[in-house]
């Protein structure tokens, strides 16, 4: 509320007032209205002015002032942002901290179990297998059923150890790569594909030192390979099998050759060990191709796409993938 302090006719005096900050021209009011009211003034500072003018029309230009100051709530206050914005933070870093220290958990559990089953039971059934042919060979000529029973006894350690040695393999944290999967069938297949005369070629794996994969992912794909490196060794008659692997843009692609005397039609419907092989394919979201020409040779391709919880970068000539890491 304002008025101006001429007793002579003071219902013919005037006004007109402004707040600066808010209002852009004065505000020019009669007598009979001597107050201004805001109820929309947001937080800040503001200078309030009015003047006024007598029944002769002549203003006071100099007027009156006063400063006013709007508080924010404490919702908008600098120091309230903050908090928020540090507590956030706190959380989301809370979120990491014990998404990243349940990983290294599980690191941790894997790489014990890996350990213990390397130690304790690979141990126990090596020295099975070899007690087993040491009493073999020691056995008399006249001992027949017992060399069957101890050959049996040797040939189920050896599976064991095998299987074991697969198991270990799976679950060793360090062993999650696709370079690692190569070295694996190859350790594995050597002998036989060497007994056989059989001559085993990889692409560059190199390339591939850096693609991790989720554990299941890489155990289906390890299955599979495995069931089509025993039917090149059982069924094809091959001299010559081929590994290449090959990704981009998220697509993994693996194909495995023969030079062998291919599979009919009939035999492929009829495979039970296919059907598997499609099976594990599809289990990672894959899908299993087989293109087999008589005399020519079988390809086994694998198409699927590399798990959506990791990450990678595919250089620009498309054939080196680089910083995949499993999330």
């Amino acid at each position: 509320e304002f008025a101006a302090l001429d007793y002579r006719t003071p219902v013919q005096n005037k006004y007109a007032y402004i707040m600066e900050g808010l209002d852009k021209d004065w505000i020019y009011v009669d007598a009979g209205k001597r107050f201004a009211s805001y109820t929309t003034l947001g937080a800040g500072k503001y200078v309030f002015r009015v003047k006024a003018a007598n029944n002769d029309g002549l203003w006071n230009e100099q007027g009156t002032a006063i400063r006013i100051r709007i508080l924010p709530p404490f919702w908008q206050t600098w120091y309230f942002i903050l908090g928020c914005i540090l507590l956030s933070t706190a959380i989301v870093g809370l979120i990491v901290w014990q998404r990243v220290r349940a990983l290294l958990a599980i690191e941790r559990v894997r790489t014990k179990i890996a350990a213990d089953l390397h130690d304790n039971i690979g141990a126990g059934l090596t020295e099975i297998s070899i007690l087993g042919e040491l009493v073999q060979n020691q056995a008399t000529y006249d001992s027949k059923g017992a060399q069957e029973i101890i050959a049996k006894m040797c040939e189920i350690a050896r599976s064991l150890i095998d299987g074991m040695n697969d198991i270990v393999w799976l679950i060793h944290p360090h062993r999650d790569t696709l370079y690692d999967l190569v070295l694996k069938l190859k350790d594995t297949y050597h002998d036989l594909f060497q007994a056989k005369g059989i001559l085993f070629k990889t692409s560059d794996v190199r390339v591939l030192e850096n693609v991790h994969l989720p554990m299941d992912y890489r155990h289906q794909l390890y299955l599979l390979l495995k069931e089509a490196m025993n039917n090149c060794i059982k069924h094809s008659r091959c001299t010559q099998v081929t590994l290449t692997i090959t990704a981009q843009n998220r697509r993994l692609i693996l194909s495995l050759a023969d030079n062998g005397q291919g599979i009919s039609g009939r035999r492929q419907s009829d495979c039970d060990g296919l059907d598997n092989m499609k099976k594990r394919a599809m289990a990672i979201g894959g899908k299993l191709l087989i293109q087999s020409d008589k005399n020519i040779g079988t390809v086994v391709t694998f198409v699927g796409d590399l798990n959506k919880r990791t990450k990678y970068k595919i250089t620009a000539g498309g054939k080196r993938l680089i910083n995949l890491r499993q999330q």
